[in-house]
Order: C-alpha cells, then structure tokens, then sequence
C-alpha cells in the first residue's frame, strides 16, 4: 500500500479524499456575509488558569476565594495556583472561556467544477443521497445541504 502524506493541520484533520478529488473550477458563487460573535470554549488546564476560570467549584474553598478577590491584583495569580494545586478535586474538569468566532451566512449555491474518477464519485453520490440527515460542518450551525451531479 502506497504511503499517503496528509496535509498538517493544527487540529490533527486527515482529509481522507483529497488525493482523490481535485476541484478544479468555481462555477458558481452565493452572496456571503459574515460577522463574529462570541461562544463559549471549554478548556483544562493545570495551574491559576483554570481555577480563574472556572464559574463554579466546590463551596469548601469560597472563603479562599473570597480572600483572593480581596488581594491586589498582582498576588492574584500566584494565590489562585496555590488554591488549584491544593484542591484540584473541588474544581470543575473543565472551564469556560468567551472566543470570538466567524458565522458565515450564504444566500444562494457554490457550484464547483471537481474532477474524481467515476468509482469515488458513484460511492460519494450514493452516499449522500442515502443520507437520513443532512450533513454537519463541525458546529450546531454547520448544517449544508449538498448535490452532486455527474456532467
């Protein structure tokens, strides 16, 4: 079996059909619009960052928390680490963080010339047309209907 080189991406994607699609033109393009709005990221971290983070933990270190508040800012950091590191078990496994994010809102089609030979496309023709749902782009809003016609 021949060795395939995937493209490197910063998540760890494999495009599994890339060397067996190549997309050769655009033929058609919708009218796009975009804005960015914030949601909510969750993350794990070991030290002050967490504990900041974190909206919620166990009631037994509120009056730690409490003090922290009172510190001036510059001790904050090093006195959220030492309460993290002494009562991991009373956060949350995970904490929340607002990140900016893109939405894209399409009116109209994409119309792609794309050039596979006739078996990929039969298997990715029937694939999508037997579909009980519709396709999901990696968010609750990535939802796209697609069509693919042999020419």
């Amino acid at each position: 079996m021949a060795n395939i080189d995937f493209a490197k991406t910063g998540v760890g994607f494999k495009p599994l059909l890339q060397h067996h699609l190549k997309i050769e033109k655009l033929l058609l393009k919708p009218h796009i619009e975009s804005f960015e709005d914030y949601w909510t990221q969750h993350l794990k971290d070991v030290d002050e960052r967490h504990a900041k983070g974190t909206r919620n933990y166990d009631s037994r270190i509120e009056i730690e928390a409490n003090n922290i508040y009172s510190m001036q800012k510059d001790k904050r950091d090093k006195a959220w680490r030492k309460v993290y590191e002494e009562n991991t078990g009373l956060f949350p496994a995970y904490y929340q963080s607002p990140v900016k994010r893109e939405f894209i809102i399409v009116e109209g089609k994409y119309g792609y010339l794309i050039l596979a030979n006739e078996s990929i496309l039969d298997l990715i023709i029937n694939a999508i047309n037997n579909l009980d749902n519709p396709l999901y782009l990696g968010t609750n809003e990535g939802w796209i209907d697609l069509n693919i016609e042999k020419i």
